[in-house]
């Protein structure tokens, strides 16, 4: 993976096979020599798994790319940006399926792909 932004809690990796960004914690990461070592491993939504982030010189990011890498929605547990809008389609399918047991559910908006809190 290739060294993209970090910040206090995370650092930013873009996968080298797909170009997306990833934000590894930095409880994750070891600083070595022109990079970070991961433990455990990290394995990208396209099946790439890396267990280095190269650093090359310094990172070259746009100055509004960098905020938008800010404002990105997170996960309130993990701190995680890989999540994903729940669906009015999915909310009717819920209440369809178990009733008044899935009411909890229907008032939730995101849900976190990495540790599955739901907000």
């Amino acid at each position: 993976m290739k060294y993209f932004s970090e910040d206090s809690r995370c650092i930013n990796a873009e996968c080298e096979s797909c170009g997306k960004v990833l934000s590894i914690t930095r409880g994750r990461c070891s600083s070595i020599d022109g990079g970070y070592k991961l433990e455990p491993a990290v394995k990208c939504f396209c099946g790439n798994i890396s267990d280095m982030i190269i650093k090359t010189g310094e990172a070259v990011i746009s100055d509004t790319h960098h905020s938008s890498m800010k404002n990105l929605p997170r996960c309130p547990t993990c701190g995680s940006t890989n999540i994903h809008r729940i669906t009015s389609i999915s909310k009717v399918g819920k209440v369809a399926l178990f009733g008044i047991f899935a009411l909890g559910a229907v008032g939730k908006t995101f849900k976190c792909n990495s540790c599955g809190y739901q907000w």
